[in-house]
């Protein structure tokens, strides 16, 4: 399709990422800084070319039977373009790619392989993270990423209402849902996305790449130099003295000293509060993550019942 020489003239020498055919003569062209949109002339309408900037905070979408308005707000205004809904999907692909890369969220070669809507649930998937935002807009600055570099494993939990697609994110599960009927084609997209970035074909590839990449940086900052070397013995030599919070020292009386000094005997400084402290962070992450796990089947419940009295509520409308 020919470029309309007045959005030739509007686009200057931008380099064009994307162009979108939105019916007749009228395109949406994307370029990496802004989207303009060409409207031809018409009956009761002149040529224009609408331009919007992506260096905004949030993107919204409207949704007609007919006609869908896409709109952005920024510090410098809000501005908003209607496209046909049937070329919506067309045109979210390359709009947000443009956006989420002059906002910094991706880099300036990594593409946007499929963008995902599920009510108030947006994905999108590139070829080095998916990015998940859950609220009324399509996107803002408090979207997640889960950048690809950081999974070591990717797990599926099906269910009759949603399925949770589980990223293992820096030794940490991420879960996503997603409707059931639409979860196999994201599962594909993001499987393959991941596959590709860490060039495996297999899950089981990807889990023995990442733990021996694990275990490859662990050898690498286990060695020391001569510098540290001294540094340890000087410390060995010198006298070991730890001082105990006063707190402490009025509420256990000579007990806080006791610990010091047996710690020091034993050649380390970590007092049985600070080990105490540990223990009860990791129980705080395990109650954390089972908390977790009783929402997600909780609100599992609530959906299905949902779905019941629904039902019911559709079968005494007819009489039954």
């Amino acid at each position: 399709m020919d470029t309309p020489s007045l959005l030739s003239t509007e686009l200057g020498d931008d380099a064009v990422d994307a162009k979108v055919p939105l019916g007749g003569d009228d395109l949406l062209v994307v370029t990496p800084a802004r989207t303009l949109v060409y409207r031809s002339e018409g009956l009761l309408r002149d040529e224009t070319v609408e331009t919007v900037t992506h260096d905004v905070d949030r993107v919204e979408v409207t949704e007609g039977r007919r006609k869908t308005t896409i709109a952005t707000t920024a510090m410098a205004g809000d501005q908003e373009f209607t496209v046909p809904t049937k070329r919506l999907d067309d045109v979210l692909t390359p709009f947000l790619s443009g956006v989420l890369r002059t906002t910094g969220e991706t880099s300036d070669e990594e593409a946007v392989l499929a963008v995902y809507r599920f009510s108030e649930l947006t994905l999108v998937v590139t070829e080095g993270r998916v990015v998940k935002h859950v609220g009324t807009a399509l996107w803002d600055t408090d979207a997640e990423s889960f950048p690809f570099e950081a999974v070591t494993d990717f797990s599926v939990e099906e269910g009759s209402v949603a399925t949770q697609l589980v990223l293992t994110v820096d030794g940490r599960p991420q879960r996503i849902k997603a409707p059931s009927e639409r979860a196999g084609a994201v599962r594909q997209t993001l499987q393959r996305a991941l596959f590709d970035y860490h060039g495996v074909d297999s899950l089981v590839a990807l889990r023995t790449k990442t733990t021996a990449d694990d275990e490859e940086a662990d050898g690498d900052t286990g060695g020391t130099d001569d510098t540290d070397d001294t540094a340890a013995t000087d410390e060995e030599e010198a006298p070991t003295r730890t001082v105990e919070p006063l707190l402490g020292d009025v509420t256990d009386g000579g007990a806080s000293e006791e610990r010091t000094e047996h710690a020091a005997a034993n050649g380390t400084t970590t007092t049985i509060d600070e080990r105490t402290a540990t223990i009860h962070s990791d129980e705080v992450l395990d109650r954390l993550d089972a908390l977790e796990a009783t929402v997600d089947h909780q609100t599992d419940l609530i959906e299905r019942q949902q779905e019941t009295i629904e039902t019911l509520i559709e079968e005494l409308r007819q009489g039954r």
